[in-house]
């Protein structure tokens, strides 16, 4: 029998808890998420099919260059394996569980909910390396990054992967702030501006969106860091699924969906035989491949060591 809470149930509860996950996950809409993945298991494979480089146009040939003629590309499908399961599990003690409404026990579930998803971007990003995406564009002083700074990040990408598909721009919490605050004065209408507010800068200089995350931290360490990337979406792939439970599991299980990057996660309700306490869990299956090394355009910054 299904589990159930004053006014409501489990499907309820998980929809309500994955009302405000957007925000953590909202920098996945910068990479490809087109793969099938329904009914997968950890250690299975998809495909994601990225879409290359075309060959430059030559002269229509009857015998040589004709319909029939394959002039090339480097169009692929690319495997993707689903290697990771994560999870995190609460208990409740049933004096506390009884008193629980589904707006109540989603509150108790969000704080979950966003660790989870801030551990699958935060794999994804711990991908955008130096080794994995070569092509670098500085920035001198991310305190004062501007539309400027936009306008070159998206020419140094259009030199790398071309133009004519879509494009991102995905920027540390702070460089964002930063922008924002260099745009504000040129946004007129109050729906641009609840834009701008709201972590997503539509448009501007070339991309289709400019967005923040906090999967990428401000460093003051010395070296070279990462503040940002610029992507035309074939950088990286990242395949993500429901997790299965097994037949023999009898506690209750709903699926939600977050309703910006479509990325699932598993809610299940259990009870421990032993304190008959509420047992809860959120949990999500997914793997991340490298495709395109030009997909990427990696945004740093120097931290230059003091004098003595």
């Amino acid at each position: 029998m299904a589990t159930t809470f004053t006014g409501g149930d489990l499907k309820l509860v998980a929809d309500q808890a994955v009302s405000n996950v957007s925000d953590v996950l909202l920098a996945a809409k910068s990479f490809s998420l087109k793969a099938e993945t329904t009914g997968m298991s950890k250690g299975d494979s998809t495909q994601v099919f990225v879409a290359g480089a075309a060959p430059d146009a030559e002269d229509f040939d009857a015998e040589d260059n004709n319909y029939m003629t394959d002039n090339g590309g480097d169009h692929a499908w690319k495997p993707v394996t689903l290697d990771t399961h994560a999870k995190l599990t609460f208990k409740i003690p049933p004096s506390t569980f009884e008193k629980l409404t589904p707006a109540s026990l989603s509150a108790l579930y969000k704080p979950y909910v966003s660790k989870v998803a801030s551990r699958v971007i935060g794999d994804v990003f711990a991908k955008i390396t130096q080794g994995n995406f070569p092509t670098a564009l500085s920035i001198a002083a991310p305190s004062t990054f501007n539309k400027s700074n936009v306008s070159k990040a998206e020419t140094e990408l259009a030199k790398l992967v071309g133009i004519g598909s879509e494009r991102n721009l995905v920027l540390n919490i702070d460089v964002f702030d930063s922008l924002r605050d260099s745009l504000t004065g040129i946004y007129a209408t109050p729906t641009n501006n609840e834009v701008l507010r709201n972590g997503t800068i539509p448009g501007l200089a070339g991309f289709a969106n400019v967005i923040r995350t906090s999967a990428i931290q401000t460093q003051t360490t010395v070296g070279t860091h990462l503040i940002g990337i610029a992507t035309n979406m074939s950088g990286i792939a990242l395949a993500t699924s429901a997790v299965r439970q097994v037949p023999q599991f009898d506690g209750d299980v709903e699926i939600a969906t977050d309703p910006v990057t479509g990325i699932p996660l598993t809610f299940s309700v259990d009870y421990s035989k032993e304190t008959r306490a509420y047992v809860g869990t959120v949990e999500i299956l997914y793997g991340i491949a490298v495709l395109d090394k030009k997909g990427i355009l990696r945004l740093t910054t120097t931290v230059a060591g003091g004098g003595s």
